[in-house]
């Protein structure tokens, strides 16, 4: 890391220990407006949903002999079923992260297990963070042939080599695919890690997470386009 503009050294970095829960040198945010930011994210799921609820309203109105409200009825069930399991989804997931800035540098953890640390001397730039929401490249058809696949949440955060230091058990085979194919650090063999600190807010450059950037590694913001 350059120490243009640092309030520290590398190697004063490089002795700070991660902070303990409550520690008060540490700041622990979390989602500011989770709804919002709950539909921004699932905003990929919405062609989906559409084509599974059509596709439920022509299942549902074939008892009542093809008659259409009958079937929008009958289709509105398991499709708020559906609806309510990407919401569980979501509050097990992002809505649960917790993101902690020190002066050992940033951490992100989530209700799942999954625990990212990243030193600020380890950062490497802020840069689009892509957080895929299902299986990269995973399809469904239609009926009139058209592929619906959904896109990865997009938003700006932090990019640079750090720690995984927790796999939970249960974590999907594409997801541990993922991991296992990041680019790793030709020097140290650390993996690539990209914290999405507008998963958080939108506007973080701005406000106290910004504040933390600035404080450690302002020499960051010049790798952020206009």
């Amino acid at each position: 890391m350059s120490d243009k503009g640092s309030a520290r050294t590398d190697d004063q970095v490089n002795r700070q220990p991660w902070p303990l829960a409550g520690d008060p040198s540490a700041q622990e945010f979390r989602v500011r407006n989770p709804w919002v930011m709950m539909l921004r994210a699932n905003l990929g799921f919405v062609p989906l949903l559409v084509v599974f609820y059509a596709i439920m309203i022509a299942l549902g109105s074939l008892p009542f002999g093809g008659r259409l409200f009958p079937g929008m009825a009958m289709g509105l069930v398991p499709t708020a079923f559906l609806v309510y399991r990407l919401y569980l989804k979501s509050r097990h997931g992002f809505l649960s992260t917790v993101l902690r800035m020190s002066p050992a540098g940033v951490e992100w953890w989530d209700d799942y297990g999954f625990h990212v640390r990243l030193r600020w001397e380890r950062i490497v730039r802020i840069g689009e963070v892509h957080t895929e929401m299902t299986k990269p490249g995973a399809s469904v058809g239609t009926p009139s042939g058209t592929q619906l696949t959904v896109q990865p949440w997009r938003n700006s955060g932090l990019i640079g080599w750090g720690e995984q230091q927790q796999i939970p058990e249960n974590t999907p085979k594409w997801v541990k695919d993922l991991l296992a194919r990041a680019p790793r650090d030709p020097d140290t063999g650390a993996p690539e890690v990209a914290i999405p600190l507008a998963g958080l807010d939108d506007r973080w450059m701005e406000g106290p997470m910004g504040d933390w950037v600035r404080r450690y590694r302002p020499d960051l913001f010049s790798t952020v386009r206009p």
